[in-house]
């Protein structure tokens, strides 16, 4: 007859190895999803800080910015700004950052110069609409 001790006793060793294996896999397989999560974010990071700081450099000293924003006290790229902004334009190209400062705030808008680390054009769209061509 079949009794649950008879089949604990039976069974209870396998099983228990059996989950342990399992555990330990599962617990490997997600260190690994975490890490190569986190090196694709610290890569991704480190480039939009590398590209922010580039195009902060370039323009932050031209006088459209510094008569309409100021000295540059925030600056952040915009993800869903900048996909807003490449189908406004056309273009897969298009970055879109927040900027403000003492004067103002409003969006840089860059356009990437495919295949080389520079840049082919900027607006800056201040927070009442107004646009400007920084090149």
């Amino acid at each position: 007859m079949f009794s649950p001790q008879h089949h604990q006793a039976r069974f209870g060793g396998a099983q228990k190895v059996v989950l342990i294996v399992l555990a330990a896999v599962g617990g490997l397989a997600l260190l690994g999803c975490l890490s190569c999560g986190g090196l694709a974010w610290f890569g991704w990071s480190a480039g939009m800080e590398a590209i922010a700081t580039e195009v902060r450099s370039k323009y932050g000293d031209n006088p459209a910015i510094q008569e309409h924003i100021g000295e540059i006290e925030g600056f952040s790229m915009n993800f869903t700004k900048s996909q807003q902004a490449r189908e406004e334009y056309g273009n897969d190209d298009v970055l879109l950052f927040d900027i403000s400062g003492p004067k103002g705030s409003g969006e840089l808008i860059i356009e990437r110069q495919r295949g080389t680390k520079g840049f082919s054009g900027a607006i800056l769209r201040t927070e009442n609409g107004e646009e400007f061509d920084l090149d």
